[in-house]
């Protein structure tokens, strides 16, 4: 029953870095990747409940790269509904560490958008 969520949490708890590619979906989050969130989601594996009830990550000290993409909707704009999302999802699991390549807003100026992602990316990886 939880196999597909044991080897989810698996690869969670052995990698350093995690990269998420993934288009904005209708404001929001493809249905795949929310999904993926509610399988690892695991009390004592991924999370615990402390002795005042609150909730503490335990994937701590990884590395997220998050690279986003969307038509029209600007990254981090009013209308991202996904990115934050994904990024409180992340810190639930105890994940800090959180770098963002946009490629947003492609249907509008689809060679800037990745010029500007390639320019996050070379940042990013600089040494």
């Amino acid at each position: 029953m939880f196999e597909l969520s044991d080897k989810l949490v698996s690869e969670l708890k052995e990698c350093d870095v995690i990269i998420i590619s993934v288009p904005i979906y209708n404001f929001g989050p493809p249905a795949t990747l929310k999904a993926w969130a509610d399988l690892a989601a695991r009390v004592k594996l991924t999370f615990k409940y402390g002795d005042d009830g609150r909730r503490k990550g335990l994937l701590e000290d990884k590395q997220v790269y998050l690279v986003i993409t969307s038509g029209g909707t600007k990254i981090q704009g009013e209308e991202d509904f996904l990115t934050p999302w994904l990024i409180h999802m992340l810190n639930f699991f105890g994940i800090k560490k959180i770098d963002i390549v946009a490629a947003d807003q492609m249907a509008l100026d689809y060679e800037k958008s990745i010029k500007n992602a390639e320019e996050k990316i070379k940042e990013l990886f600089k040494d």
